[in-house]
């Protein structure tokens, strides 16, 4: 995953037209983890951190973060899988730009929604995005793999996790 982290953060492309995708949700999570990290120590995302717990798990967001959505909410127009960048944060106020050039502006205890740097492919299906990092495990198939590959406008980078694939074919 390192490689595919350090790729990801040489991309000429702008953070919302970039996306990690891959099939597990906890690889998601690792992902996003690891870039969020990479984007705080370069000083592209600066300013106040607000925290929150989901589930038991403490998240924190700031101004720049990229997000998804997890439910769709009418009152607000957002579509369940839709990204989007925190313009401006604050307790009880986040304010987001949807990649459709939406302004959205939402209590952040009361709309389900998680950090958009990488996806899985369920979440990126109908997506098109510039430039897609596919992260292939032990899990991936033919048909999430062809979802994945397909989500791509300009460029699309491929990693195989091999140890994991390995490990499987040992067991």
């Amino acid at each position: 995953m390192s490689k595919l982290i350090y790729d990801w953060s040489l991309s000429k492309f702008k953070l919302h037209e970039k996306l990690v995708i891959t099939v597990r949700n906890k690889d998601v999570d690792i992902l996003n983890s690891s870039i969020r990290s990479l984007l705080k120590a370069n000083g592209t995302l600066q300013g106040t951190e607000y925290r929150r717990s989901i589930a038991g798990r403490k998240e924190s967001y700031m101004a720049g973060d990229r997000i998804v959505f997890q439910k769709s909410d009418k009152d607000l127009q957002i579509q369940n899988s839709e990204f989007a960048t925190l313009t401006s944060v604050n307790k009880n106020e986040f304010v987001a730009k949807t990649d459709a050039g939406k302004e959205v502006s939402f209590d952040p205890s009361k709309i389900q929604f998680k950090h958009g740097y990488a996806s899985t492919v369920y979440k990126a299906q109908g997506a098109s995005i510039k430039d897609v990092y596919v992260l292939h495990n032990g899990v991936s198939n033919i048909s999430s793999s062809y979802v994945a590959m397909t989500r791509h406008i300009e460029r699309a980078e491929n990693y195989i996790a091999i140890r994991k694939q390995l490990k499987a074919l040992t067991a």
